[in-house]
């Protein structure tokens, strides 16, 4: 759908097994649009019931607008699915913003990053999943401070790979000076969109923090994300109120 760099010090590696944290939280995503043209990405189980993921994988003009049907396969590793089969989706949700101004660029065309910052979506499942009894990933958006230099990881289900299998790549953020945007140079393909740019929670808890939603590369500059800022926060505290179970850390506040 976007372009994505795989850069010559690429340090992707499989995971194997997917039933643990982290890889139990990271989604296969399956969308279906009016066109018949079905998109593959990736996303993050926030909640029991809800996936986190980039607004490209569930509405796209190309193919007709707003998917005609979405489905989740959590934790997919290949042909095994470790906590069952696909789930249908009931509801899915991109900001009005991103509608209404159209996708960004067509296959294979990154001009304007900025086209991005609205990239962003939020699937709801027909049954919820508890792949860690009771724990999720928290939606953290954090200051610059805290995310430059950070160590930061991306999970997903990139196409160059055996269809189906999860693939962690890991970097350094550079300088942060967007608000919008996070840059990286760690390696994705196409199929890894939607999927979190994760940093390790503080000890002693057991999760991480969800800091970004990856969703397109420059050529072989750089990837990047939509930064959970304060307005990405606030959009998806309208979707997905804190009582729905997910981990939703102060926006601005450092954890």
């Amino acid at each position: 759908m976007s372009v994505q760099t795989v850069f010559p010090d690429d340090n992707r590696v499989q995971y194997d097994p997917t039933d643990v944290a982290p890889a139990c939280w990271v989604a296969y995503v399956s969308s279906t649009f009016p066109s018949g043209a079905v998109l593959l990405g990736t996303g993050t189980l926030v909640a029991p019931d809800r996936v986190l993921t980039c607004a490209h994988a569930l509405h796209c003009d190309e193919y007709g607008g707003r998917a005609r049907s979405v489905e989740v396969t959590l934790a997919l590793n290949g042909g095994t699915a470790p906590f069952g089969p696909p789930v249908p989706a009931r509801e899915w949700q991109v900001p009005e913003e991103y509608r209404l101004a159209g996708s960004p660029y067509p296959p294979g065309q990154v001009l304007d990053a900025t086209r991005y910052i609205y990239d962003f979506g939020l699937i709801t499942l027909s049954k919820p999943l508890d792949p860690a009894r009771g724990l999720y990933p928290e939606i953290v958006a954090a200051p610059d401070q805290q995310l430059r230099g950070a160590e930061v990881n991306i999970a997903g289900y990139p196409g160059d790979k055996t269809p189906g299998t999860m693939w962690n790549g890991s970097g350094k953020l550079p300088a942060v000076t967007d608000p919008h945007l996070l840059f990286y140079r760690i390696s994705t393909f196409p199929g890894q969109s939607g999927a979190a740019i994760r940093m390790a929670s503080p000890p002693p808890k057991p999760t991480f923090s969800v800091v970004g939603i990856h969703v397109a590369g420059f050529g072989d500059e750089a990837n990047f994300a939509v930064r959970i800022n304060t307005e990405v926060y606030a959009q998806i505290m309208a979707w997905m109120p804190a009582t729905d179970g997910a981990r939703l850390a102060p926006a601005g506040l450092a954890r």
